[in-house]
């Protein structure tokens, strides 16, 4: 996949569990993206985006606590401080 665009979307869960350089959140509410270890350096671009979260489930399937991601935003991964 070359990349994933959510466009106007409201109360979703987006389970992302292939390699995908890119996900594009724009004018959307309370949108919950679950990602994982293979997925994790995903970038993450928001724009007019209110309540993102991002929550990354673990190699036993297990989520971590989800990550708020700001407005206007390009959110990467930091794997030596395991935080957005």
């Amino acid at each position: 996949m070359s990349g994933l665009e959510l466009m106007n979307s409201k109360n979703l869960t987006l389970v992302v569990r292939e390699k995908t350089p890119s996900i594009s959140v724009d004018k959307s509410e309370r949108v919950n993206l679950l990602l994982n270890d293979h997925n994790i350096d995903t970038d993450i671009v928001s724009c007019k985006a209110s309540e993102l979260n991002v929550t990354v489930l673990d190699s036993k399937g297990e989520e971590s606590k989800p990550h708020l991601i700001s407005d206007q935003l390009i959110t990467k991964w930091n794997p030596k401080t395991k935080k957005f």
